[in-house]
């Protein structure tokens, strides 16, 4: 039961290329999550892939970047690792994205809301989320 959805970004500021450009990245920004411990050194955690369920190109383009739906450790956050679709886009803390990948965005969130009954209160960003557990949050302001 997904209860929530958290926008995630790079954290890198990317330069602006092309889709093929952006698919490399996507798949550079899995290398280094399959590499990265994301539990304690004495249980181990790697992901099996991206973590994100979705990633949002610069031109609109929609990329489902899992097969299905399973807990990640995309947000720091036992509610929102469990119980929140991620949706990635490709930006970088200066970027701002484009009036697609906005527009994609809103589709993907709406579409998801929709299908989940997920509520538009649950639509946070990443460091909204508190450290470690609950679901208390500053609201996004777009």
């Amino acid at each position: 039961g997904e209860q929530h959805i958290t926008l995630h970004y790079s954290g890198v500021n990317y330069p602006l290329t092309n889709r093929n450009g952006e698919l490399n990245r996507i798949l550079n920004e899995a290398k280094y999550q399959l590499q990265h411990n994301y539990g304690m050194a004495s249980r181990p955690a790697y992901p099996d892939g991206l973590l994100y369920d979705v990633t949002i190109l610069f031109d609109g383009l929609r990329v489902l970047t899992r097969a299905r739906r399973q807990q990640l450790w995309h947000c720091g956050n036992t509610t929102g690792n469990e119980r929140s679709w991620a949706v990635h886009l490709m930006l970088g803390p200066d970027q701002d994205a484009t009036a697609a990948q906005w527009a994609a965005t809103i589709n993907v969130i709406e579409q998801l809301c929709l299908l989940y009954n997920i509520p538009r209160s649950n639509v946070v960003g990443h460091n909204e989320w508190p450290r470690r557990s609950g679901a208390q949050w500053g609201r996004c302001r777009r």
